[in-house]
């Protein structure tokens, strides 16, 4: 028996799990992005293509998928289309996250630009979200970590037209990241925003979710 030289590796073949679902954590934010567009109605809120094909030209790329990877860009402060594009082919939070979909520059600059309203909308509910569920702080993420005071000290107490100063304090950050968007390079900034109870945050998120349908529906 021969004595080996150097430590053993795996073959190539042997390198990754069979399944891209093994490398995506339980906790992984991107999880929570994908919980929380699924919750979305996409036609009601506005999105192109977000109704049934109309059996004419190329089939078009589900707008859901790409709000997930516009919502990663908005989380993980990835501005450029290109990179967007790129993470796609070579990241596997994203390859996971838009289950291999691979849209190009134009394509996702297209979705922002034929989006505006209706992507505006979802940046307020998806910060209100990840407020509600204590998924930022500090400022590690994109989209801030301003929270609501929960005091009842009448100096503290947030009236309904404080309230609707914060919303339009919101609506001007998320403005104002479409204007960074317009002008974006190569910007691809990583944070850790891994959080072990995002299982638990993402199941509260469907339930609540549900709720708000029944009570719409009544």
């Amino acid at each position: 028996m021969s004595i080996p030289r150097y430590q053993e590796f795996l073959s190539r073949s042997q390198l990754f799990p069979p399944r891209l679902d093994d490398y995506v954590a339980k906790d992984n934010p991107v999880r929570a992005i994908d919980t929380f567009v699924q919750t979305l109605e996409l036609d009601k809120l506005g999105f192109e293509h977000a109704d049934a094909w109309s059996g004419s030209g190329q089939l078009p790329l589900d707008p859901a998928v790409l709000l997930k990877l516009y919502i990663y860009g908005y989380q993980n402060k990835v501005c450029s289309s290109r990179c967007l594009e790129k993470a796609t082919r070579f990241n596997v939070e994203v390859m996971w996250l838009c289950q291999k979909a691979t849209p190009t520059d134009k394509t996702i600059a297209d979705f922002r630009k034929n989006n505006l309203e209706a992507l505006q909308k979802v940046n307020r509910e998806f910060v209100q979200m990840c407020r509600n569920l204590s998924l930022v702080g500090g400022t590690s993420v994109a989209v801030g970590g301003t929270l609501l005071k929960a005091s009842t000290n009448r100096n503290t107490v947030h009236t309904k037209s404080g309230l609707d100063h914060e919303i339009d304090r919101l609506d001007s950050q998320i403005a104002a990241y479409f204007d960074e968007l317009e002008v974006a390079d190569d910007t691809d900034n990583e944070d850790d925003l891994s959080d072990p109870d995002l299982v638990a945050k993402m199941t509260a998120l469907v339930v609540r979710c549900q709720q708000k349908k029944d009570l719409q529906e009544c």
